[in-house]
């Protein structure tokens, strides 16, 4: 993976409206919020271009997150690999977090505040650092994910 990826950046620009403005199905409480595909130059890049990300149903992106739809070769960086990155449902990523192409956010997951998620994350599991790596599971999440990490 290399630097140059289009990646949908969530800038900090959004101001709340109230919630009968709300359309069910709609993404955030904000106003003015615009998520953009950009390359490394900051040029916007055409819709469907690369890769695909998909954000489900409460999910919750801070400020400056960037969420990559592709790849591009170690050596020779004109070839390049589509993915589908998946966020969510009911997922978290924090303040310039970082979720890399190919990834999945499982459900109640969580990327920390300027971690990088080069791997799944998986349902109910807080996830830190670079690269980030599981550092805690959610109160919430079943008995049966808590055991699991337990064990590990």
């Amino acid at each position: 993976m290399a630097s140059g990826q289009c990646h949908a950046g969530f800038p900090a620009s959004a101001r709340s409206r109230t919630d009968s403005a709300r359309k069910p199905g709609s993404v955030g409480r904000g106003t003015d919020v615009r998520v953009s595909i950009m390359n490394a130059q900051g040029q916007h890049c055409r819709p469907c271009d690369r890769g695909e990300v998909v954000i489900h149903q409460g999910t919750s992106i801070s400020d400056y997150a960037n969420v990559y739809s592709h790849d591009h070769d170690l050596n020779d960086g004109m070839i390049i690999n589509n993915t589908k990155t998946e966020i969510g449902p009911r997922a978290r990523v924090t303040y310039h977090a970082t979720v890399m192409s190919g990834v999945t956010v499982g459900e109640h997951g969580m990327v920390g505040s300027m971690g990088v998620a080069t791997k799944d994350v998986p349902p109910y599991h807080i996830v830190a650092g670079i690269p980030a790596k599981p550092i805690k599971v959610k109160t919430i999440a079943p008995d049966s994910v808590k055991a699991a990490a337990e064990k590990k």
